[in-house]
């Protein structure tokens, strides 16, 4: 599956390579959050990050209850030098997800 592909491409550091999987599952399947997840963390990783933004919205639209997509939001947020923004999306993800350690450890970087 294209999402599979995209993430064996993403923990190799071949962002691009997995860019293009996470479109094309997104093609195959516009309504998957996840896909807008991985493709949102594949933008920022690249240093897209307005598109990291665009895609992290998308997927917290598509789905309020995934905590990632607020994770995936406060990242983007803080490198677009949106510190507030941020805050409140990683607030949001931690309220979702409480105990995620990625989470708490960017909520409290970003407090800092």
């Amino acid at each position: 599956m294209k999402k599979t592909s995209g993430n064996r491409a993403f923990t190799q550091g071949k962002f691009d390579v997995a860019l293009k999987f996470y479109n094309e599952a997104i093609e195959i399947l516009p309504d998957n959050h996840i896909f807008y997840s991985n493709r949102s963390a594949t933008h920022y990783q690249l240093k897209d990050y307005a598109k990291a933004l665009e895609d992290a919205q998308k997927c917290i639209d598509l789905d309020a209850k995934f905590a990632k997509g607020y994770l995936r939001k406060g990242q983007a947020l803080l490198e677009l030098n949106k510190k507030e923004e941020a805050l409140v999306a990683l607030r949001e993800a931690l309220d979702l997800a409480p105990k995620d350690e990625e989470i708490n450890a960017i909520y409290k970087q970003a407090n800092k």
